[in-house]
């Protein structure tokens, strides 16, 4: 009798959840919400599966417009996919917009009613904030008339009275706003993310825990400033499948992959650079692009900057299998982490900035091979927003040049640490 209680009346650390952020355009919801992500999968306490707003729209929801009907379809088949998430006991991450108090209230009774608990989290950020941090103009073209019914300017978001907590991220930063989420979590019982992962002493390779009596398991490589997000008025992007890499053999060569948007201009040039600076190491270099063309030659300014450029080089775009085949991937700016990490969340302990995977070669002088990638992977310092590579594509050679010293010097010690002997 108590098991059929105990299974109809889990603990709050038992129950399956849902974590709905909620807020306008530019909030910095969708933000919280890949740190809370990467929280969980660090601490490995919960499997997690996030809705991202824009992902769905992408996916479920490619065929809905975005008039208020269509918005509240579109949430409503959030909710209905997170609830069965959490019937089953799992953890779902979700940052729609959710403008209307009906449809969230709605959500909310579809997670309760399969025996799921339901944690709203109200990302407040002011609407001058949101349209202050908006670099693609969709606020301003809201207001000329541009976008219809964008969510603050000519459609009302009705703000929850019912939130379990309320972020304000003006002036905040990342960690610090995710803060107030993680009291808020660890207070209701739900989660307790406040431990940290055990450090890892400089020189020595990170061991996986294991439990007392059981033979270790062979490991498995798994694989941010807020922006506005694609939900209101821009183009879906085409699916892309996440997925995870096999356990490779120590005799594999070390496989990097090099990302930027088209595949043309920056990631070629890493790629290459990689490879004449690699010589005959036991390492091998590939690229592709989170948007990229299919078979396109690189951009000739920027090939004028290599000495010689690869001729038979042709782009490819970023896939489940190219991901999957990666031991290391290094993006040019943080918006290609973030797509490749909303895309492929398996990949997380393998995805970094080209100057945040920098920044780990420093910390860790003495790793070297796939050592240093798993400390990096355990480690995970933010990625800055002055490790980006500015895309030099159609600004003429100067830039390319620029770009070029800057990568150069960026991914040679990288592929120093990389190739070295411990």
């Amino acid at each position: 009798m108590a098991a059929i209680v105990d299974a109809d009346e889990p603990a709050p650390d038992e129950q399956g959840l849902v974590l709905f952020f909620t807020g306008l355009s530019g909030s910095g919801k969708s933000t919280l919400a890949r740190a809370l992500m990467d929280r969980v999968l660090e601490q490995g306490v919960r499997s997690v599966t996030s809705l991202d707003g824009d992902v769905v729209r992408r996916n479920l929801s490619a065929g809905l417009t975005f008039s208020k009907a269509d918005r509240e379809t579109n949430i409503r088949r959030i909710g209905w996919v997170a609830a069965e998430i959490a019937r089953h006991g799992g953890l779902a991450i979700c940052s729609p917009i959710a403008p209307f108090a009906e449809t969230r209230a709605d959500v909310r009774a579809m997670v309760e009613e399969a025996g799921g608990a339901f944690f709203l989290v109200h990302v407040a950020t002011p609407l001058e904030e949101c349209e202050r941090r908006d670099r693609k103009g969709l606020y301003a073209k809201a207001r000329r008339g541009e976008i219809p019914e964008f969510t603050g300017i000519s459609s009302p978001y009705e703000e929850p009275e019912d939130a379990a907590v309320r972020v304000d991220t003006t002036g905040r930063s990342i960690d610090e706003a995710l803060d107030d989420v993680l009291d808020a979590l660890q207070e209701a019982g739900h989660l307790d993310l406040r431990s940290t992962l055990p450090e890892v002493e400089e020189g020595r390779r990170p061991e996986p825990e294991v439990e007392e009596g059981r033979r270790p398991e062979p490991e498995v490589e798994e694989g941010r400033s807020p922006q506005p997000e694609v939900e209101e008025g821009r183009s879906p992007q085409p699916e892309v499948e996440e997925g995870r890499r096999p356990v490779t053999k120590p005799q594999d060569p070390i496989h990097v992959l090099f990302v930027c948007t088209a595949n043309i201009c920056r990631s070629p040039f890493l790629e290459q650079t990689a490879r004449a600076l690699a010589g005959d190491a036991h390492i091998t270099f590939a690229s592709a692009g989170t948007h990229g063309f299919d078979s396109h030659p690189m951009d000739e300014v920027m090939a004028a900057t290599l000495e010689p450029a690869d001729a038979d080089f042709r782009s490819q775009p970023l896939t489940r299998a190219v991901v999957e085949s990666a031991d290391l991937i290094l993006t040019a700016e943080s918006s290609h982490r973030t797509f490749v990490l909303e895309e492929h969340p398996a990949a997380w302990r393998k995805v970094f900035t080209l100057g945040q995977f920098c920044r780990a070669v420093e910390a860790t002088p003495n790793l070297h091979g796939r050592a240093l990638i798993e400390s990096a992977g355990q480690r995970r310092t933010a990625p800055l927003p002055q490790d980006d590579i500015a895309d030099p594509y159609r600004r003429g050679a100067a830039a390319a040049e620029t770009a070029a010293g800057r990568m150069t010097a960026m991914v040679r010690g990288i592929v120093r640490a990389l190739t070295e002997e411990n």
